[in-house]
């Protein structure tokens, strides 16, 4: 299976996650406040702050007009530390008109100081043993396109390349 980091560059792959959102999208990330633009804020989930990260869908849902949804996940890997991270978190968005992401809100069932020491600092075993799912980034197609079919074609959980699925 060829997954989204084989697809080019760092900055390549969170441009083309980044697509899948309107040109002024921002994540809000409530364990680092601030607004985030969305190709910056996939940019440092995946590869700034740690290395060899996964995030794993494991429960999708979609509002009835499609104007709101949400992700429960699984984010792991290797922090800056060289320490072993998992951390669960939920991820819940806006869309526009077309399906794209206009605003992400993640937030941690965690202090977020807990958050933060995993990703810069000792590492954590705090994610829970949650069955793992198709990843949002990592293999971009799996898990929520599956089950949400009737989510707008060409929207974040509708896309990906056909090898990955």
């Amino acid at each position: 299976q060829m997954c989204i980091r084989d697809r080019g560059t760092e900055e390549e792959v969170a441009a083309a996650i980044a697509a899948h959102a309107t040109q002024d999208a921002v994540i809000y990330d409530t364990a680092f406040p601030g607004d985030t633009p969305y190709a910056e804020g996939f940019y440092n989930t995946l590869y700034g702050r740690v290395m060899d990260a996964e995030l794993d869908v494991t429960h999708s849902w979609l509002s009835e007009d499609g104007s709101q949804g949400g992700v429960l996940w699984l984010w792991s890997g290797t922090n800056a530390q060289g320490k072993p991270f998992e951390l669960a978190g939920i991820s819940l968005h806006d869309f526009d008109e077309d399906g794209k992401v206009a605003y992400e809100l993640v937030t941690y069932p965690y202090e977020s100081s807990i958050v933060r020491d995993a990703i810069m600092g000792d590492g954590s075993g705090y994610g829970p043993a949650l069955a793992r799912g198709g990843g949002i980034a990592h293999r971009l197609s799996r898990g929520p396109a599956r089950r949400l079919r009737h989510l707008p074609s060409g929207s974040m959980w509708d896309a990906g390349c056909e090898e990955c699925r």
